[in-house]
């Protein structure tokens, strides 16, 4: 992110829910064993949060939030992930290819509970 906040919208296969937040979970793990104190800001900033009703029946919102944003660091959550975990690499990437969902054709409404602050 270059400004002063960021938001990613993640929509999950309802019956992936568990997987994704596991995946969030190793993001949040992975991000407390960097030394950079760029990750530890980052970590501060990020709070993920789930839509409790599925958008039209079809899919899980998740949205993450960075306030404030950590200027020019990758918010891309696989990145961190292959950098934390090189060997689970294939494995982790093989598991968001499994759980992300098509993104819906109309907007919804958010209305959004917090499941995971990163610190």
């Amino acid at each position: 992110f270059q400004n002063d906040a960021g938001l990613i919208i993640f929509y999950i296969k309802p019956d992936k829910t568990a997987d994704f937040e596991e995946l969030m979970n190793k993001l949040k793990e992975g991000l407390g064993k960097l030394d950079a104190p760029e990750a530890k800001q980052q970590a501060a900033s990020m709070k993920l949060f789930k839509n409790p009703v599925a958008a039209n029946g079809t899919v899980a919102v998740y949205v993450l939030f960075a306030d404030p944003a950590v200027k020019s660091v990758e918010y891309w959550f696989l990145p961190i992930l292959y950098k934390t975990y090189p060997a689970e690499a294939q494995a982790l990437f093989a598991k968001w290819q499994d759980v992300k969902a098509a993104q819906p054709a109309q907007p919804g409404i958010f209305d959004l509970t917090q499941v995971i602050k990163f610190q």
